[in-house]
C-alpha cells in the first residue's frame, strides 16, 4: 500500500480551484475546489507499429486480456461518470462495447495492448480520463533501446532546404518545431514505411541520450485532419499520446497553425512563418503566455495554456501592460488550443473583465464523489492542502460504492465573490475571448466564468468539452508493472444530476462563430467591434 501511494503522490498534477463549480453550477458554495488538469488522452482505433523496440521480456510476463480486465474494474469501481452517465442509462451499450474489447484483448500482443485500452476509455467521452505509459526499464533496456534508435542522416539544413523547395505545398504538419525543453524537430513527409506518413527528426546538439538526426516521432495523417502519434521518450521508448475531443481522432493536432499539441506535449512552430505568424509565441516556451498591441485600441492577450506554472508570467506581463489595458477600447484574450491546467491562473485578467450587470446562471447541481478505497485513499492523501472539506473522507467510509456529497453542508463556504464595484474596470469596454475546439478543462472554466458579464463576447468555435468531471487522479494498473501502464480519472462530478445540464457532450457554445475559414480572426473580432461601434 505505502508503495502504491508513493506512485500516486509521484504522478499526481494539478493544482486546486473552485471557478469550475462556481460557473458551471453558480449556486454551489463558493469555497468548493478542484483540480483542474491538463492532459487529454484517449484515442480511436488505428492500425499502429513501431519502429524502435520494446523491453524484451514484456511478452513473457503480460497478458492483455489481464490488463484489460483490470482497466474495467479500476474504472466501475472508481469513475464517478460511470456511476452517474453510464450504469442504468447507457448500460446495453457498454456491456456490448466491453464484450466486444475483451475478446480482442485476449488475441492482443502486449506491446500492442494500448490501444486496446485507449479504445475502451474512449466510450466514456470524458477527456479527463486517459491511459499513459511509464515503463519498468532497467540500464539494458535503456541501452538496447537507445543503440535501435533510427537514425536518418537529415540535419536542420536538408529539413529547411526541403520545406524551401515544397513551399506551398506542405502538410500544415511539416516545418521546424521548437519544445520548451529547449530542442528543435523537423516534420517532413516521409512516406517510404506504411507506418507514417511523417517523420521528426531531432535538430538539436546537446540533448540527453539523443543525436541529431534521430527519430523523435512518427505521425500518420487521419481523416479529420489529426495525427496519431509515436513519441520517443527521452530513453527512446516509444509512448502513444491520445486524445479525446470532439471531432479529433489521433493524438495529435495542430491549433492555431502554430501549436502542435500531443498532450502532455506541446511544441511550436519556428519555421516557416507567413507574415501575420510571426512573432505570436513566446520565442522560449510555445505554452507561455504573450501580450501584443495592435494599434492604440485593442490588446492581445494569448493564452495557450492554464497550467499553474504560467501564473506568474501571466502576472507580470499585465502588470507591465496594466495602463495600456486600461487605456484600450479592445481586450481579446486568445486561448485557443487551451490545454487546461488551474483556473486561477488567468484570475488577473478578471477584473477588466467584470461587469455589474450579469447574464443568466446555469442550472443547478450539487458535487459528489464516489466512494472506493481508491477514491479514499486519494483523498485522504489531499486533505493536508486544505481543499478537501474536513468529513469528506468520514462520509466516503461510510459509504463504500456510493456517490457521496463532496460539501460537508449545503451552506459551508457560501461567502460570495467580490462585487463588481470592488473588481470592475471602465475599460476596455469590450472583453473579447477566442476559443476553438481545443479548449479543455481549466480553459472552459474561464470561459464559463467570463462569459456572465455583459461585455464579454465569445468568439470562435466551441470548446472541447472536458469539465463534467474533475479533480484528477492517476493509479497504476497492477497488472503486467513492466508496461507501466497507468489509469488517469476524474474523482469529483460538479453536479448529481449529470449528464443532465452538462458540458461534456457539447462543449461551451461562443456568441459568434468563427469558422476554420477565416484566416485571421484577430482581424475578424477587429472589424466587428469597429461595425457595431458604427451602427450604435
Amino acid at each position: 500500500m505505502e508503495q502504491h501511494k508513493s506512485q500516486r503522490r509521484r504522478i499526481q498534477f494539478g493544482t486546486t480551484s473552485n471557478h469550475y463549480i462556481r460557473y458551471l453550477f453558480p449556486s454551489r458554495p463558493a469555497r468548493i475546489t478542484l483540480l483542474l488538469v491538463i492532459p487529454l488522452y484517449v484515442v480511436a482505433t488505428v492500425n499502429h507499429s513501431t519502429a524502435q523496440s520494446k523491453p524484451s521480456a514484456i511478452d513473457m510476463d503480460c497478458n492483455c486480456g489481464a490488463i484489460f480486465n483490470n482497466l474495467v474494474s479500476k474504472i466501475e469501481a472508481n469513475y464517478v461518470g460511470y456511476h452517474l452517465a453510464i450504469r442504468g442509462k447507457r448500460t446495453a451499450e457498454y456491456q456490448s462495447y466491453t464484450e466486444a474489447l475483451t475478446k480482442r484483448a485476449q488475441s492482443t500482443s502486449p506491446d500492442q495492448c494500448i490501444f486496446v485500452l485507449q479504445d475502451f476509455v474512449k466510450f466514456f467521452r470524458d477527456g479527463h480520463m486517459f491511459i499513459n505509459e511509464s515503463p519498468k526499464l532497467d540500464e539494458d533496456d535503456i541501452t538496447r533501446l537507445a543503440a535501435a534508435a533510427e537514425q536518418t542522416g537529415m540535419r536542420e539544413e536538408n529539413i529547411r532546404s526541403y520545406l524551401d523547395a515544397h513551399s506551398g505545398h506542405l502538410d500544415p504538419i511539416e516545418g521546424v518545431w521548437y519544445a520548451k525543453e529547449g530542442y528543435r524537430i523537423g516534420i517532413v513527409r516521409d512516406d517510404k514505411t506504411k507506418r507514417r506518413d511523417f517523420v521528426g527528426v531531432m535538430l538539436s546538439n546537446g540533448v540527453e541520450q539523443w543525436a541529431p538526426g534521430q527519430v523523435k516521432a512518427e505521425f500518420r495523417k487521419l481523416n479529420d485532419g489529426s495525427y496519431s502519434v509515436v513519441f520517443y521518450s527521452g530513453k527512446h521508448y516509444p509512448l502513444h499520446p491520445a486524445v479525446y475531443l470532439r471531432g479529433q481522432e489521433g493524438g495529435a493536432a495542430i491549433r492555431r497553425g502554430l501549436l502542435l499539441h500531443m498532450p502532455p506535449i506541446t511544441w511550436g512552430k519556428a519555421y516557416p512563418l507567413n507574415a501575420n505568424e510571426q512573432n505570436l509565441l513566446d520565442p522560449a516556451d510555445p505554452r507561455a503566455p504573450t501580450i501584443r498591441f495592435i494599434g492604440e485600441s485593442t490588446i492581445v492577450v494569448s493564452v495557450p495554456s492554464h497550467s499553474p506554472e504560467y501564473a506568474a508570467v501571466l502576472n507580470q506581463l499585465v502588470g507591465e501592460c496594466r495602463e495600456r489595458i486600461l487605456n484600450a477600447a479592445s481586450l481579446i484574450i486568445d486561448i485557443r488550443g487551451d490545454e487546461g491546467g488551474s483556473s486561477w491562473t488567468t484570475s488577473v485578467l478578471m477584473p477588466f473583465l467584470v461587469t455589474k450587470a450579469k447574464r443568466p446562471d446555469r442550472a443547478t447541481g450539487k458535487p459528489v464523489v464516489l466512494s472506493s478505497q481508491d477514491n479514499i485513499a486519494y483523498f485522504e492523501q489531499m486533505k493536508s492542502q486544505g481543499w478537501v472539506p474536513a468529513h469528506l473522507v468520514e462520509r466516503l467510509k461510510s459509504n463504500v460504492g456510493k456517490l457521496v456529497p463532496f460539501s460537508d453542508s449545503d451552506t459551508a463556504g457560501s461567502d460570495q465573490e467580490a462585487t463588481a464595484d470592488d473588481t470592475a474596470t471602465m475599460r476596455p469596454h469590450n472583453g473579447a475571448i477566442l476559443m476553438d475546439g481545443a479548449v479543455v478543462s481549466a480553459g472552459e472554466a474561464f470561459v464559463l466564468s467570463a462569459m456572465r458579464n455583459e461585455k464579454v463576447t465569445v468568439f470562435g468555435e466551441q470548446s472541447g468539452g472536458t469539465i463534467d468531471y474533475q479533480n484528477v487522479t492517476i493509479v497504476r494498473l497492477p497488472v503486467c508493472p513492466l508496461l507501466g501502464i497507468n489509469l488517469g480519472y476524474p474523482t469529483l462530478a460538479a453536479s448529481d444530476k449529470l449528464p443532465v445540464g452538462g458540458l461534456n457532450l457539447t462543449g461551451v457554445l461562443p456568441d459568434v462563430h468563427i469558422g476554420s475559414d477565416v484566416r485571421n480572426p484577430i482581424d475578424f473580432i477587429i472589424n466587428y467591434y469597429a461595425r457595431k461601434r458604427r451602427s450604435g
